[in-house]
């Protein structure tokens, strides 16, 4: 492949590519599925097999997949049923137990439209990936663990105690992350670096 507009690139044969493709999506640790416009389960990974048989937050009923919160089954199907192709989010209160479903539209050749749907704990902060924002923003190493530990919503002294630091260590840290960083509050942080990171 060159690197120029429209170059075709030279792909491996379909049943290696295929092969790549199947091995990816079974193993993931996110649960994951897809399900008809109507919430009939099409296909889901062993995450997402024992999501639902654990029950708790999302089951299938009659091969379609339910919330197990009644009354939020009618914004559940709504939210898979909309038309546009861009990925939207859902939070799912069951409880204690909060999900956020991220759902993306797909219409393959020669098949109906679907939904891809992805499932995450929201209160699994480990859950993050973030990128170099230590690069992007001049931060150093400490300051940028304190800072991506301050926007997952961790308070000072858990911070401290996880990385074996003074409670006024934190603060020099956090105080310099902001001057670098140009904001004057945990909002403005957020903000700016909270776009660098991904469930």
């Amino acid at each position: 492949m060159k690197g120029r507009p429209g170059a075709s690139i030279d792909a491996a044969p379909a049943e290696v590519s295929s092969g790549y493709l199947t091995h990816w999506a079974v193993s993931r640790t996110r649960p994951t599925a897809i399900v008809t416009l109507d919430m009939r389960l099409v296909w889901a990974n062993e995450a997402a097999i024992t999501m639902l048989r654990e029950g708790s937050t999302f089951g299938l009923q009659g091969g379609q997949l339910v919330c197990v919160d009644k009354a939020q089954n009618g914004d559940f199907a709504a939210l898979v049923a909309r038309s546009d192709h861009r990925p939207w989010l859902w939070a799912c209160a069951a409880g204690d137990n909060h999900m956020l479903v991220k759902a993306e539209l797909i219409h393959p050749a020669g098949a109906p439209p679907a939904a891809v749907l992805e499932f995450c704990p929201a209160q699994d902060s480990d859950a993050y990936l973030w990128a170099d924002i230590g690069k992007i923003f001049g931060l150093t190493p400490a300051e940028t663990a304190v800072t991506k530990r301050v926007v997952d919503g961790i308070r000072a002294d858990m911070i401290a105690a996880d990385l074996n630091v003074t409670i006024e260590t934190v603060r020099t840290h956090l105080r310099r992350a902001y001057s670098k960083l140009a904001v004057n509050s945990l909002g403005q942080m957020t903000a700016l670096v909270g776009g660098y990171r991904l469930r």
